[in-house]
């Protein structure tokens, strides 16, 4: 709890995409979900990228897409969630069912980096989050406190899923 604690303290300022429409003035589950699978050729091209600069292929995809978020917002404070495993300890391993924390990764951006720089950062920010995941999300809410909007989620407004099949 208090690496999160330290790593989101502070404001976090809500992330304003462009949209072609108002946000509603009450959160609802009805936002859009975008899937896209990669050519295979493409993938292991993305793979060989980050092998190359020690990222994993999630951590490569996790870079692009906060370095798309700030190039639809210009803003250099991002925070995404992302979903992880909760499967570490043996005891856990045979139980059934869908075991998932959210992690919430804050990065600052610099504008001024190559995006093999923004890699590493990206990488590191995630590799620490890792490290905690067992801290649950409520938790870090409930240390956290933050300020409640009701037209957003807390800490974070967009999530980053890379789902198993991708080319890895």
């Amino acid at each position: 709890l208090d690496h999160f604690a330290e790593r989101l303290r502070g404001p976090l300022t809500p992330l304003e995409l462009p949209t072609d429409h108002p946000r509603p003035a009450e959160w609802s589950p009805s936002g859009a979900w975008r899937s896209r699978r990669l050519d295979p050729a493409l993938g292991d091209s993305l793979a060989e990228l980050a092998q190359a600069h020690g990222a994993t292929p999630f951590q490569l995809y996790l870079a692009a897409f906060h370095a798309l978020l700030f190039r639809l917002t210009h803003q250099d404070d991002l925070v995404v969630g992302i979903p992880i495993g909760q499967r570490e300890k043996s005891e856990l391993e045979r139980l059934p069912g869908f075991l998932v924390n959210t992690l919430a990764l804050r990065t600052r951006v610099d504008g001024a980096q190559s995006f093999v720089e923004w890699l590493a950062r990206v990488k590191d920010t995630a590799l620490e989050a890792y490290a905690h995941r067992a801290a649950p999300f409520e938790r870090v809410l409930a240390r956290l406190q933050p300020t409640r909007d009701a037209a957003r989620t807390p800490l974070f407004d967009a999530m980053f899923d890379h789902r198993a099949g991708l080319p890895s």
